[in-house]
């Protein structure tokens, strides 16, 4: 009974050595992009309003945002992003936390994002501060070893401030950066 248990514990940890060698990407660009670490994301949106567009803040907006991320498996992003959103009535300031879900790992990747914070306006906080969720499906692709491109569109819905709640189809352009000094201290094995 013994040598049965011992038998199936070595074939069990064998299958797994030998599944190990499927997670290491084909190309060696890739290799970095499917490892853990942080990242930095900048990129510029568009979107314009669908629904009701005639009261301030729900025509079009254009503008420049960032994250500063951590990869935690080749599947699974999050960060935090903050950046500047002029819209037709004004500048929101936004600041909130991205998921992001890819499938696979190759050079060409679509992946799944979730943009979830508050839109803030300086000018009067109170009446024209928002909530926002932007869920959106993009392709992130592989430039050169530690940079990346992501192209995506989605949908912005903003609820709060005098006019209720508004929304707004979006289209994103963004590069990615993955430094080797940030990501020094990370042990990959």
């Amino acid at each position: 009974m013994n040598r049965l248990i011992t038998i199936a514990i070595l074939l069990v940890h064998a299958g797994t050595l030998s599944a190990q060698t499927h997670l290491i990407p084909s190309e060696p660009i890739l290799s970095n992009d499917v490892r853990a670490g942080y990242y930095y994301t900048f990129g510029f949106g568009y979107g314009f309003g669908f629904g009701e567009t005639e009261f301030p803040y729900t025509g079009y907006y254009y503008g420049a945002t960032g994250v500063i991320g951590y990869q935690a498996t080749r599947s699974i992003k999050t960060g935090f992003g903050f950046g500047y959103k002029m819209y037709d009535a004004g500048g929101l300031f936004p600041l909130y936390g991205q998921f992001r879900y890819s499938l696979w790992a190759k050079r060409i990747v679509p992946f799944f994002n979730a943009d979830c914070g508050y839109l803030l306006s300086f000018e009067d906080f109170q009446a024209e501060s928002r909530f926002f969720l932007s869920p959106s499906l993009g392709v992130h692709m592989v430039a050169k070893d530690r940079l990346s491109v992501n192209i995506s569109s989605g949908i912005l819905q903003q609820s709060g401030g005098l006019y209720g709640t508004s929304s707004f189809w979006t289209f994103k352009l963004e590069v990615e950066f993955k430094g080797r000094a940030w990501n020094k201290f990370v042990i990959i094995k």
